[in-house]
């Protein structure tokens, strides 16, 4: 009957502090306007928000929660969302200081301290109740979106489980704060003295455990706590217990009090108790110790100095990722060589020396971080600009700083590492258009970086470049020895001719009168010497832009026919007609 009366008397205690929600206008009428997606959308991801709650993962919601105020809310709701999202924030952070009151409440009392528990829930049903107060006004809020109130309920339905979840869990706490308040109480005392210790020193504890009317409990199980250390003992026949114990804890007031935590079937029967609390001073020795590094930006392989000064000869210890080793003052100064291993990589590493304590001599501590760094390393490189098949070509690589060399090269490149150069064998039947060579720097000195380079270079096959020569050279010499004979029939016709002006140069070849006629509007011959390249610079000043374009790409055309090979024996036709085509036009421009 008494439990049933406290569960109506929480019941009534949580709904009496629900107020009235709040009246939120409503923007639409949910009956006349159909669900909008975007809504629907959003109270999905409240779902899940609410869905971490009811397995009371408040974490989780809080971070769900984080993710979803960056969303874009609808501006016609804009109202609702973010004012539902203070509310949320509100209940989630309600619930999830009610759990940890809960979780407080529980070792309260399994330590028999009933009355603070029995406080510490109190508390815990408040803020319980604030926020089943804040969920009905969350509730009332979203039903003012154009959605059923149905789909409002379900999608902020754990919520409501989290409140009855940690209602339940007060309820059954206090039901057995409730049975186990029958406890005998128990007293428990201590004396210490001295108050007042060297390091080292010792202390003498006594005290007694008994009933709150006087009775002694005997061989119970007794706690002594002595700074951050605890000590076991028991209680004699008489409830008395004693220890004597030294004092080394370097803390200038050390806390020393007992406890009673009862345990086997003492815990349904007697109740637990602490005594009151000394505070000991402790009196030692802190050395005065100066440590200084001659630098703090290192390379690997490098050698650094740590000077130690102290007034005390002290044992050290220095730890880091590069260092682990002890030494010891000598004459209370020291100075330690550190080699940076050659291996470092480069980074900030943290370097603590500690002094060990040694009887009343304190420790002490001291840190600073180092920097590792490696210089750049300066190279000069001799690449061949192309390479040709059939051949051996030889990188170069030299630097003040001796190193070693790492090379690959593309599939089929014999690739030879001597000394500081590379030698590239290029088989003939290499036919790619570049070599590719990847190449490492190693230098021996570690306080260097690596360098790592990517050379590409343009290759042309000798095999096809011969071909293409011997073919050009093959129709070259009888188009030279036709264009002599020619040449000499012309130079009979203009010694008959010199009075006509040119205007009888259809008669001569085609490809004279091509140049005869360039020579007319730019005034250069083309000599005997001359490349064809080579006359089109020398024209190239002397004729309009537009003309000369129309010229070099014939000539270009011409080229072809001339050393191009089989390949461009379908240009003689189109070269010819262009040609008598550019004449005339030659002619006009004269």
């Amino acid at each position: 009957m008494k439990k049933l009366s406290m569960f109506l008397m929480l019941i009534i205690f949580i709904t009496s502090l629900s107020p009235i929600a709040e009246s939120i206008p409503r923007q639409v009428d949910p009956a006349t306007i159909s669900e909008d997606s975007n809504v629907l959308d959003l109270l999905n991801a409240y779902s899940i928000i609410s869905n971490s709650i009811g397995s009371l993962d408040f974490s989780s919601a809080e971070q769900n929660l984080t993710y979803i105020l960056q969303s874009s809310f609808p501006s016609t709701y804009m109202y609702i969302f973010q004012r539902g999202n203070e509310l949320l924030s509100n209940i989630l952070d309600s619930l999830n200081l009610t759990k940890l009151m809960i979780s407080n409440a529980t070792v309260l009392i399994q330590n028999n301290r009933f009355s603070d528990a029995d406080n510490l829930l109190g508390q815990a049903l408040f803020t319980l109740a604030n926020a089943n107060a804040t969920y009905i006004q969350l509730l009332e809020l979203y039903s003012s979106l154009p959605i059923s109130s149905s789909r409002v309920t379900n999608t902020f339905n754990g919520i409501g489980s989290a409140i009855n979840s940690l209602f339940e869990k007060i309820l059954t706490l206090k039901e057995e704060i409730e049975n186990r308040q029958n406890l005998i109480p128990t007293k428990i005392s201590i004396n210490v003295s001295p108050l007042n210790v060297n390091w080292g020193e010792k202390v003498s504890i006594q005290g007694s455990l008994t009933e709150e009317s006087g009775n002694p409990l005997s061989d119970r199980e007794v706690l002594i706590h002595i700074g951050a250390k605890i000590y076991t003992i028991y209680t004699n026949s008489s409830g008395q217990y004693n220890l004597d114990e030294k004092i080394t804890s370097y803390q200038p007031c050390v806390q020393i009090y007992s406890e009673f935590i009862p345990s086997g079937n003492d815990k349904y029967i007697y109740a637990y108790s602490s005594s009151q609390i000394y505070n000991v001073t402790v009196s030692y020795i802190v050395p005065e110790v100066s440590i200084t590094l001659n630098s703090t930006y290192v390379t690997p392989g490098s050698t650094i100095e740590l000077d130690v000064k102290s007034n005390y000869i002290l044992e050290f210890n220095l730890t880091s990722n590069l260092w682990n080793l002890t030494f010891t003052t000598n004459e209370k100064e020291s100075r330690i060589l550190l080699e940076v291993p050659a291996t470092a990589k480069e980074g900030i590493y943290n370097l603590i020396v500690n002094s060990l304590p040694n009887g009343e001599l304190a420790p002490t501590s001291w840190s600073t971080n180092l920097t590792v760094y490696k210089e750049s390393l300066q190279l000069n490189i001799s690449i061949p600009k192309q390479i040709f098949s059939g051949k051996t070509y030889e990188i170069r690589i030299n630097s003040t700083i001796p190193f070693d060399i790492y090379v690959v090269a593309s599939p089929g490149i014999n690739a030879i590492v001597q000394g500081n150069s590379i030698i590239l064998r290029i088989p003939l039947s290499y036919i790619n258009s570049k070599v590719v060579v990847n190449i490492i720097v190693d230098p021996e000195n570690p306080s260097y970086k690596e360098v790592y380079l990517e050379e590409s270079i343009p290759s042309y096959n000798s095999l096809a470049i011969f071909s293409t020569l011997a073919g050009a050279f093959a129709v070259a010499i009888p188009l030279a020895r036709s264009t002599s004979s020619v040449r000499k029939a012309e130079n009979k016709k203009e010694k008959a001719e010199e009075s006509s002006s040119g205007t009888n140069l259809r008669n001569k070849g085609i490809v004279g009168e091509f140049f005869e006629a360039l020579e007319m509007i730019s005034k250069v011959k083309m000599e005997g010497w001359m490349t064809l390249r080579e006359y089109l610079s020398a024209i190239k000043e002397r004729i309009d832009e537009k003309t000369y374009l129309l010229v070099e790409e014939l000539i270009f055309k011409i080229e072809k026919v001339i050393y191009g090979g089989v390949k461009y024996t379908q240009l003689k036709e189109e070269v010819s007609i262009k040609v008598k085509a550019l004449i005339e036009l030659l002619r006009k421009k004269k």
